[in-house]
């Protein structure tokens, strides 16, 4: 059972090694130790003494990363008394270290070949099978000594070895791969805001400063892609007055309610009342007769709220027909008003 426990923990830190790094420490490492030999029936039957062996410890290590490294190592007897037990080893040893600080534990499981001589007695030579924990000081980067408890177990014969060591070591070689993990890279900064500046619209009517054909409209205008006014002025259908008279109908009055409050919401605007005739009678009369008209509307554009400083009256008579004078329809066509925008 012992012994399966045994080959189980070695198989089992064998297993967990990475491989073999490509740039790796190499080190050594001398020492001497105390081991103290399992009192079987068959052996040491002199005497207590013969349980005690002491014996030189040397090592060639290699440093598989920060945390494993393997080891082979040559166990002599030391100068001890002839009367003790003489133990060489040839071992091939795995090592985990655990931690970074300078002193660190660790395990170490190894496999080897034993030559086991006792005073009086058989030579023993068997494979022996080892597992231990100590501790490793790291003096410097390069110097490091390690206390260790082992226990060695000949797979076919007895006695056992429980053993305590004592080391130094030297590291020489490459730089051995460090198996940290990379640490996270730091967020990027988020990027800054991008502020859009909006194009210039001085005039505040929707259409940017480049394109602004009418820079100064007011914000209340309704204005085209070009940023002029949409109101174009034009003629006031259905405004009529009595004959050879500058009196209002009732009808045209209505229709220059909805013009006033059209006109209020252009209070920039400069607009020309236009009054016209038809080629009937004197010119001279023709053209006063336009003028009064022209004068009548915008008195009563005026009282419905229109800013007069913004109106002019103009009386063109007979002048720019639109249709015939030659006929009645031509005619009533020409008498009309128009709101002209300047």
């Amino acid at each position: 059972m012992k012994r399966s426990i045994i080959c189980a923990a070695f198989a089992a830190a064998a297993c967990s090694a990475p491989a073999l790094a490509e740039n790796y420490t190499n080190y050594f490492t001398v020492g001497s130790s105390h081991a103290s030999n399992e009192k079987t029936s068959g052996y040491f039957s002199d005497t207590e003494y013969n349980i005690h062996s002491y014996t030189f410890e040397a090592s060639l290590g290699f440093q598989l990363d920060n945390d494993n490294a393997f080891e082979l190592t040559y166990i002599s007897p030391n100068l001890q008394k002839k009367a003790r037990p003489d133990i060489d080893q040839l071992k091939m040893n795995f090592f985990h270290f655990f931690g970074e600080d300078e002193l660190k534990p660790y395990i170490t499981a190894g496999l080897g070949r034993e030559r086991f001589e006792v005073p009086g007695e058989d030579v023993i030579i068997d494979l022996v099978l080892g597992v231990g924990a100590g501790l490793q000081y790291d003096f410097t980067d390069r110097f490091f000594g390690r206390a260790e408890i082992r226990f060695d177990d000949p797979i076919r014969t007895r006695p056992e070895h429980r053993v305590y060591g004592l080391e130094i070591g030297m590291r020489f070689g490459e730089t051995a791969p460090v198996t940290k993990p990379e640490p996270m890279p730091e967020p990027e900064p988020a990027p800054a805001p991008v502020v859009v500046v909006p194009p210039a619209d001085t005039d505040n009517d929707g259409v940017i400063d480049d394109k602004d054909m009418c820079a100064d409209t007011p914000s209340t205008v309704t204005v085209d892609a070009k940023g002029c006014p949409e109101y174009q002025g034009g003629q006031l259908e259905g405004v009529k007055f009595e004959t050879n008279s500058a009196n209002l109908t009732l009808n045209s009055q209505t229709i220059l309610d909805e013009a006033a409050e059209e006109l209020k919401t252009y209070p920039e605007l400069d607009i020309e009342v236009a009054a016209y005739t038809d080629s009937m009678g004197a010119d001279s009369y023709n053209l006063m007769l336009s003028q009064k008209r022209a004068e009548s509307v915008m008195t009563y554009l005026v009282s419905k709220g229109v800013n007069p400083a913004q109106l002019t009256a103009k009386g063109y008579g007979e002048a720019n027909p639109i249709a015939t004078n030659d006929t009645a329809a031509g005619r009533a066509e020409n008498r009309r008003v128009e709101l002209v925008v300047k």
